[in-house]
């Protein structure tokens, strides 16, 4: 059930196509995402702090969610790879930190925790970028940054806040 009874708020931005473009390359070479059934979302993952305007990378370790938020992987510990040096210091990607924490008036010393992912969907066919459906990340802050596709003909992104049992 959703609680209707709260504001959502959200920004809408843009960085450079030409930018962003430059990141493309990368996600090609994402793996598998080892945690879900089938292979079509691929992943890997990273943790930064900001750092007045500048963002320090942090070691990955275990990415973790109770299963009172996500019920189909809560209470997994999960290791995902991490992101490659070269897109951790790309300028389209600092780019994208950067109005991340604008948006969300991110204090310094706060951690943003990066995935970096592609879902692979087939002609003809729906594929959810999140099999366990609607759910609850448990985080202050999302930022959603879309970095491109190719022979897609539709899709949807949906944010809903409040996500009650």
């Amino acid at each position: 059930m959703i609680d209707m009874d709260v504001t959502l708020d959200w920004q809408l931005d843009t960085l450079p196509a030409t930018l962003v473009a430059g990141l493309s390359m990368f996600f090609d070479q994402l793996p598998v995402d080892p945690y879900i059934d089938g292979d079509f979302r691929r992943r890997r993952y990273g943790r930064f702090e900001k750092q007045g305007q500048g963002f320090h990378r942090l070691d990955n370790g275990v990415f973790f969610q109770a299963a009172a938020i996500n019920k189909f992987l809560g209470d997994v510990p999960r290791t995902y790879p991490d992101l490659l040096p070269a897109v951790a210091q790309h300028d389209a990607f600092l780019a994208m930190l950067s109005a991340f924490a604008r948006h969300t008036a991110l204090a310094d010393g706060r951690e943003i925790g990066v995935h970096q992912m592609r879902i692979c969907a087939s002609l003809g066919s729906a594929t959810p970028p999140a099999p366990e459906g609607v759910h609850q990340d448990g985080f202050d802050f999302i930022g959603v940054f879309f970095c491109g596709s190719q022979g897609v003909t539709g899709g949807a992104l949906q944010l809903y806040h409040g996500l009650k049992e």
